[in-house]
Order: C-alpha cells, then sequence, then structure tokens
C-alpha cells in the first residue's frame, strides 16, 4: 500500500500554503471584488442621502451637531473607500495593457464607479442647495430687510460681523439660536465644497486612467498588426525564394542533359534526330 504524502505546512505560519491560482482567474477575482464594492459604495452614498435629509429636518442645535456628526463620518468612511476603489482600479488597468478583453472588464468598473461618483456629487450638490436656502431664512428671521447680496455674504463667507448686526436688533435668544444655525451650515457647505474638490479630482485620475488604457491598447493592437505583416511579408519573401531556387534546379538539369547530348554527339557522327533533340531542348 502506497504512502500517503502529508500536506505541506508553512512553518512559520502554522497553516497549509493556499492553492496557486492562475492569473487569469485572479483577474476575474479582482474583477469581482471590485463590483461588489462598487455596490458597497452605492449603500453610502444612499446612507449619506438619508442623513442628509434628516439633518435638515432637525430643530435643536444638539440634534443638528449629532446628526452632522454622523454624516461627516460617513463622508470620511466613504472618501476612504473611494480612494481604495481608485488605487485597485489602477492597479488592475496596469495588468491588463496588452489585453483587450480584460481592459474591457476594467472599463466597466470604471464606468460604474463614475457613475456612482456622479451620484454622489448630485446628492451634495442637492444638499448644499437645500442648505443655503435653510441659512438664508435663518437669516432673514433675525434681520428681515436684509438684501439678497446680505444674503449671499452670509451663504458664501459665512459673514459673522453683518449676522451680528442683526442680531442686536433681534431678540437675543431667537438671535443666538439662528446664528448658531448659520455657523453649522456654513461648516456643513465647506464641508461639501471640499467633498466636491475630491470627486472632481477623482474624475480627473479616471479620464486620465481611461486615455491610458486606450492608448495602451492601440499601440498593443498596432503591434500585433505590424507583426502581422511583417510575418506575411516574410512568408510572401520565401515564397519568392523557393520558387527561383526550384527554376534553378530545373535549369541545371536541363543543362545537364545539353551537355550528355554534346559529349554523346561528339564521341558518334551527328544524326539529324539527335540534333533535333537538342534544339527541342533548348528551345525549352
Amino acid at each position: 500500500m502506497g504512502t500517503v504524502r502529508a500536506p505541506e505546512i508553512d512553518l512559520e505560519k502554522g497553516v497549509e500554503p493556499e492553492e496557486e491560482v492562475n492569473p487569469t482567474q485572479a483577474f476575474f477575482n479582482e474583477v469581482a471584488v471590485l463590483r461588489q464594492e462598487n455596490k458597497d459604495i452605492q449603500a453610502k452614498i444612499q446612507i449619506i442621502r438619508e442623513l442628509q435629509a434628516e439633518s435638515l429636518s432637525k430643530v435643536t442645535d444638539e440634534e443638528t451637531a449629532a446628526v452632522n456628526n454622523q454624516i461627516s463620518a460617513q463622508v470620511a468612511e466613504l472618501s476612504k473607500m473611494n480612494a481604495e476603489m481608485t488605487r485597485r482600479i489602477k492597479l488592475l488597468a496596469s495588468k491588463t495593457k496588452e489585453d483587450s478583453d480584460h481592459a474591457n472588464h476594467v472599463k466597466l468598473i470604471e464606468k460604474e464607479f463614475k457613475q456612482a461618483i456622479h451620484r454622489y456629487q448630485e446628492v451634495e450638490v442637492e444638499y448644499k442647495k437645500k442648505m443655503r436656502e435653510q441659512l438664508a431664512r435663518q437669516y432673514l428671521i433675525v434681520n428681515p430687510d436684509a438684501t439678497e447680496e446680505d444674503i449671499k455674504k452670509v451663504q458664501e463667507e459665512g459673514n459673522q460681523p453683518i449676522f451680528l448686526t442683526a442680531i442686536m436688533d433681534a431678540r437675543r435668544e431667537q438671535g443666538s439660536s439662528a446664528l448658531n444655525e448659520v455657523r453649522n451650515r456654513y461648516k456643513e457647505i465647506q464641508k461639501i465644497e471640499q467633498t466636491m474638490e475630491e470627486l472632481a479630482d477623482l474624475f480627473t485620475q479616471l479620464n486620465q486612467l481611461v486615455y491610458q488604457q486606450d492608448v495602451a491598447i492601440q499601440e498593443s493592437e498596432d503591434k500585433a498588426r505590424k507583426t502581422a505583416e511583417d510575418v506575411e511579408a516574410g512568408a510572401n519573401t520565401l515564397g519568392v525564394a523557393i520558387e527561383h531556387a526550384k527554376r534553378a534546379r530545373k535549369n541545371k538539369w536541363w543543362l545537364l542533359i545539353i551537355v550528355c547530348k554534346w559529349e554523346k554527339l561528339a564521341a558518334h557522327d551527328c544524326d539529324a534526330d539527335s540534333l533535333a533533340d537538342i534544339n527541342v531542348l533548348q528551345l525549352s
């Protein structure tokens, strides 16, 4: 009875080493992981959207601050997910420069990821718009006579001196609460603008990656086409050389036959039939 070989054990890790995965299988495993990661990103965007809607509906400063903290945590986590997704797409793309089929799979992931980023941008733009509207309402509470220019300054610059001046003419408690609301909304607007800049940068990176992939694939296709043309040209040249060699061998044999005929005639009397044979050979 044969001896059963014990499985190899990694002495450092104390576990059986994993079986090697071929490159093609490894590629498609990574594709599956990235597509799932993209779904997780989309789910995270929806969570942020729901929290933003909740933040806009809160009344007290404490409630608003609590929800905004949750939003900040989710946004920070999503930012990390987006950065990691971009890094892994770049890495996968770098391994598929000369494989158009694999490159198409990477492009699909890029497309889905860009769609998620675009959706995130829409969510942030809508949230920013609603916060600006809410900020304007809070400002008008303590300064009903505010001009559009005053409101714009508060929305875009968080202009507290203008707001504090209005508070002096309003009830203290109401004005103080409104000021806190303006401060909170302005801070959130600043965070959104930072997020929008990050998303714009991601778009730029992905667009550059798509361009680089297209260039690499085109170069690979051009190289393959040039190789095919060279092979075809080489085959044609070889065919001509073979044909020339065949003709040379044929001529060699005809020359040998003619020489033999002449030698035969030199040894014997030349008759009419022999001369006719020679003439036929020469003409052919």
